[in-house]
């Protein structure tokens, strides 16, 4: 909709809570409530072997009523073919991008805030997105790729960047 967007985001290299990302001009949004948005990302590029993953991300619509309950994960894909599943819980890992005097995720913090006049004038809603961290259990092996998908919840998980610590 029309004025119901990021547009307030910086883009380029920024600072947010702490972690340099780069916000590029798009984001990686999967399905929430039928719509005909993908599943599943995969093979999103990373060749290094890291010890912890930044997830700058948040969801459109909201779960309050069913907290804690799995809307996305990520998939660690290592050289040695395994792999490890990083599971996205709703109140605790994410909120809804919307943010209206709710609190915030309590193994996430508060990475943005901003405006969007559609946002405003709707509901008087600002905006938020929030940073996850994941600490790596296999630091000395290199991470391939990760893979992003739906847990087929009401709402849509969207990654604005990644980073990580090598």
């Amino acid at each position: 909709m029309k004025g119901n967007s990021l547009a307030g985001l910086p883009l380029g290299e920024q600072v947010l809570a702490g972690t340099k990302f780069n916000v590029g001009a798009g984001l990686i949004r999967l399905t929430g409530r039928e719509s005909p948005l993908p599943k599943n990302v995969d093979g999103i590029q990373v060749g290094a072997r890291i010890r912890k993953l930044h997830i700058l991300h948040a969801t459109q619509y909201s779960m309050e009523k069913k907290k804690d309950a799995g809307v996305a994960y990520f998939t660690v894909n290592y050289e040695d073919q395994s792999q490890k599943k990083i599971a996205i819980e709703y109140g605790k890992d994410v909120r809804n991008w919307w943010y209206m005097e709710c609190e915030g995720p309590c193994r996430a913090e508060v990475a943005w805030n901003g405006a969007s006049e559609y946002a405003k004038n709707t509901s008087g809603a600002t905006l938020r997105l929030y940073v996850m961290r994941w600490t790596n259990p296999a630091p000395d092996c290199k991470v391939v790729s990760i893979d992003f998908a739906s847990a087929h919840s009401e709402v849509a998980l969207f990654c604005v960047a990644m980073s990580v610590e090598e």
